[in-house]
């Protein structure tokens, strides 16, 4: 998916199920993890692990591609959450 933040502006605190990579198009953003702080810029990529809390911070304008793999509970038992769990069981019953 593709995320504009304009400066100056964030989002808050969150963590996906799968791995994420943060690829930044153009501008400038902060990725905060915990007490780290990594800055990347037009053409970084950056790699979370499923379930690492993050949030953003935008230092100019700027655009993102974010890939999230989505894993199977079957496959990674313990990273995807109890939503995640819920929704395949949902579809199974269908």
């Amino acid at each position: 998916m593709r995320i504009f933040l304009p400066i100056g502006k964030h989002m808050a605190e969150h963590a996906v199920d799968g791995p994420v990579t943060l690829q930044c198009i153009e501008g400038e953003i902060d990725v905060v993890t915990g007490n780290t702080h990594k800055v990347i810029r037009s053409a970084d990529m950056l790699y979370l692990a499923a379930g690492v809390p993050h949030e953003l911070r935008a230092i100019r304008n700027s655009s993102l591609l974010v890939t999230v793999v989505l894993l199977r509970t079957s496959d990674k038992p313990g990273i995807a959450s109890q939503r995640r769990v819920h929704h395949d069981n949902a579809l199974q019953d269908k």
